[in-house]
């Protein structure tokens, strides 16, 4: 029987959809109190500024019965604009707090438009300025020379402004269209109630973000703070590496053109000096040039089907004389060979000469420096092409090492480690992060392994890519 009567029971209404106006009394006076609790509780638990705004204006319509409203909060009321007068000689001008804008709603829940409540915009300045709360019972006969109450059909309006310890943070608005529905000494308390909820709400959530953005606003100093020491940095790496070249070039110069050097040979021997600090120079500009470029991510791969097996070889005859000069026993080691693959021939030896260059300065005399070529068998469909394999290089020396803490950072532009520039080797700490671009912009990937003092090993990949029209071809292969 007990069920029977459950399963007959008609389903209670929700709340949120009775009409306002056709409640008793006591149901109205429930129905405010449910509201400001429920209210409450969201207070107490939003930190976003605008959601809680948003619960306030739709809890205000509710709590009223009303058909729209908006809030407005205070923008820094007590700030004067002191450009507009001298305050010596002129006293400063009767100040209107500056509002904004900030949330308006239907009794429906919907967002409304700022110009739905233009005659709205002057009782929500009066409120702010005179910390009052406005009531208009009746608008034709207190309001009727607006055209807005004509034009809106407005019957009643009711604006309170929301205080926190006696400073005034912004006004909550709400007005009816209803004939039957006019605002009520107790809606009046009870809105007043609600705005001294929502102004401490609305300051915590305030002080909240503020705090956020203070945050924000320390992480960004910090990091400009970090980028303003990099430039420092620059800067000073700029003016000590090209001073050196400079200051040789000046030197060889002066002899040249005041005579001290009349031998031919000793003509000769200061001109090449100057050719090598020329070129010097070119390398800076050049590998400038380069980082600029891959920053910016206009670095262009044009490929061609090449031997990499080749440019290995020629990166090595670059370096061959620098590393006869320490004693340093360069070898070559290629798994087979040829390995075809579609790269940029010019990026790829710029890669490989800024590897070896490395390897051969911070190798001391009598080590050795080691470059080995292998090739990794694979088909990964990409789209339009597909992986027909991944080529893998490695450079390994018996030099200096890097430590642990150098490894995470070695390849970031301008980034030289302790060991290197104790070591009094020239650099500008770019070289590693070209190669890095020029490992990404072909799609493959860079690493180093390396332990102090034992030695360093470079290495890094670079995909085969190839066209989909290939890919039978290749899977014969296979």
């Amino acid at each position: 029987m007990f069920g029977s009567k459950n399963r007959n029971r008609e389903k209670p209404k929700d709340p949120a959809n009775i009409d306002f106006a056709s409640l008793s009394p006591e149901a109205k006076e429930l129905r405010r109190l449910n509201i400001i609790l429920a209210l409450s509780k969201k207070l107490n638990s939003v930190i976003d500024l605008q959601s809680l705004l948003i619960d306030i204006v739709d809890s205000a319509i509710e709590i009223t019965g009303a058909e729209r409203g908006f809030l407005m909060l205070l923008e820094n009321p007590l700030k004067l604009d002191h450009r507009l007068f001298d305050p010596v000689i002129t006293p400063p001008p009767h100040q209107t707090p500056r509002m904004e804008f900030r949330v308006a709603r239907n009794a429906a829940h919907k967002d409304l438009t700022q110009e739905s409540f233009k005659i709205s915009m002057t009782i929500a300045s009066q409120v702010a300025e005179k910390g009052e709360h406005i009531w208009v019972r009746d608008t034709r006969a207190e309001l009727k020379t607006s055209d807005s109450v004509t034009n809106l059909d407005l019957r009643t309006i009711l604006c309170v402004p929301m205080k926190l310890d006696d400073k005034i943070m912004g006004v909550i608005y709400v007005d009816s269209r209803f004939i039957m529905r006019t605002f009520s000494e107790e809606d009046l308390v009870t809105f007043q109630a609600l705005a001294e909820h929502a102004a401490v709400a609305v300051g915590s959530a305030s002080m909240y973000e503020q705090l956020l953005q203070k945050s924000r606003i320390e992480k960004e100093n910090q990091e400009l703070r970090v980028l303003d020491r990099k430039k420092s940095d620059f800067i000073n790496m700029l003016a000590h590496e090209f001073r050196t070249p400079l200051t040789v070039l000046q030197g060889y110069a002066e002899r040249l053109k005041s005579g001290k050097a009349t031998d031919l040979e000793q003509v000769k021997a200061h001109a090449t000096i100057m050719y090598e600090e020329s070129k010097r120079l070119s390398r800076m500009v050049d590998d400038l040039r380069d980082i600029s470029r891959i920053k910016s991510g206009i670095e262009k791969v044009n490929r061609t089907e090449i031997d990499l097996t080749m440019i290995v070889e020629r990166a090595s005859e670059t370096l061959k004389s620098r590393a006869e000069s320490k004693d340093i026993k360069m070898t070559i080691a290629f798994t087979h060979r040829p390995v075809l693959i579609g790269l940029d021939s010019d990026k790829i030896l710029q890669l490989m000469i800024n590897l070896l260059d490395n390897a051969v300065k911070y190798t001391p005399e009598k080590g050795s420096v080691e470059v080995l070529v292998d090739e990794i068998s694979t088909l990964e469909l990409q789209g339009d092409v597909f992986i027909a394999g991944f080529a893998q290089v490695s450079v390994s020396d018996t030099g200096i090492g890097i430590s642990a803490t150098d490894r995470e950072r070695i390849f970031d532009e301008f980034y030289r480690t302790g060991d290197a520039i104790d070591s009094k080797e020239q650099g500008t700490g770019l070289g590693l992060s070209i190669c890095r671009g020029i490992v990404q912009a072909h799609g493959g990937r860079i690493w180093v392994e390396s332990r102090e003092n034992k030695g360093s090993k470079f290495i890094f990949t670079l995909p085969n890519y190839q066209p989909i029209s290939k890919l039978p071809e290749y899977k014969l292969k296979s």
